[in-house]
């Protein structure tokens, strides 16, 4: 511990990058088949534009993996990101009658986005 007035070695600090960082976002899907759609996704994502691209891409997507795959039943699953879970989001799930996982995302070991990233990394 640092006492009073004493200044930190610039070489012994590595700054931290908080939201604004550089970065690359997906947005994907996949199911126990292997994966499907994946899309870029430009410049910072609200509810307005996370609902678009889910209206554009998940419909889409989950209709060609009912008829590709033949599945009956699909079920939409996300993480805890807040634009994912905003009323509007919920509304447009609750209208396009898209059934969605609830979840515990805390539990990385249950979450398939984590599994995935760490066979990827191999």
């Amino acid at each position: 511990m640092l006492g009073k007035g004493c200044q930190l070695c610039s070489k012994l600090v590595k700054p931290t990058v908080k939201l604004g960082s550089s970065c690359i976002m997906i947005w994907g899907c996949m199911a126990w088949k292997g994966v499907d759609t994946m899309c870029m996704v430009f410049g910072r994502m609200d509810s307005s534009q996370y609902n678009q691209m889910l209206d554009e891409k998940l419909t889409k997507t989950m209709l060609e993996m009912c008829n590709r795959c033949s599945y009956t039943n699909l079920i939409f699953q996300q993480d805890i990101d807040l634009k994912h879970w905003s009323k509007k989001t919920k509304n447009w799930l609750k209208d396009k009658n898209i059934d969605v996982m609830e979840w515990s995302a805390q539990s990385s070991n249950l979450n398939p986005t984590e599994n995935l990233l760490g066979e990827l990394k191999k």
